[in-house]
C-alpha cells in the first residue's frame, strides 16, 4: 500500500522493521513537492522514530494479532506455551521469557501479542494467585520473607503459612492485602 494510505495506529513493515503508526501529515505546497512525515513506534524494540517518506512509497501492511496461551511446561532453556484456542504449542528461551516467569504458574494463561508470526509482548493479568512453597523464621517490623512455587521472593504477613495461596500485583511484584 501506499505510505499515503496509512493513519495513526495502522501498522505497517518497513525496510525489515515493524511499525505502529503514532503521526503522519502531509508537508509540502503539492502532490509533487510533498512528504509524508510519520512518527512511529518500532514493534519490536518499543523506539519511536521520526522519518520522512515520498509520497509514492509503498510498505507493507500486516495485523497484529493477540493470542490466549497457557503454559504448560519447561524443558531445560525452553518453556512451552499452548494456544488455548488452536492448541498449537510453541517454545520460548528462557532468554525470552525469564522476567515474567516469576509470575507464571503451571496452566497459567497470558496474552501474546504476535506479527508476521514474530512475539512482540507478553501481557500478564493484573495479579495472579501463588502458593508460599518457603517462609524464613524471622520476623521484622511484622514481615516474613517467603518464596512462592514461582520462585518469587516476597515479604508476607507473619501470620502467613506455607501452602497458603496470595495474590500478587504483577506489575509491584508485592502481595495485595
Amino acid at each position: 500500500m501506499t505510505i499515503t494510505n496509512v493513519k495513526v495506529g495502522d501498522t505497517f513493515e518497513y525496510d525489515g522493521h515493524l511499525y505502529r503508526v503514532q503521526n503522519c501529515e502531509m508537508v509540502g505546497d503539492s502532490m509533487l513537492n510533498s512528504e509524508y512525515v510519520t512518527s512511529l513506534e518500532d514493534l519490536e524494540t518499543g523506539d519511536i522514530i521520526d522519518k520522512k517518506f515520498a509520497m509514492n512509497e509503498e510498505v507493507e501492511e500486516f495485523e497484529i494479532v493477540d493470542k490466549k496461551m497457557q503454559f504448560s511446561y519447561q524443558d531445560g532453556d525452553l518453556y512451552y506455551f499452548i494456544d488455548v484456542n488452536e492448541y498449537d504449542q510453541l517454545p520460548l528461551t528462557s532468554k525470552l521469557v525469564k522476567d515474567y516467569m516469576q509470575y507464571i504458574s503451571e496452566d497459567a494463561v497470558v496474552t501474546m501479542t504476535f506479527a508476521k508470526d514474530k512475539l512482540l509482548k507478553i501481557t500478564l493479568p493484573q495479579t495472579v494467585d501463588l502458593t508460599i512453597v518457603e517462609i524464613d523464621d524471622t520476623t521484622v517490623n511484622g514481615y516474613r520473607n517467603a518464596v512462592l512455587e514461582t520462585g518469587l521472593n516476597v515479604k508476607v504477613d507473619s501470620d502467613m503459612v506455607v501452602g497458603q495461596k496470595v495474590e500478587v500485583d504483577t506489575e509491584t511484584g508485592e502481595i495485595i492485602e
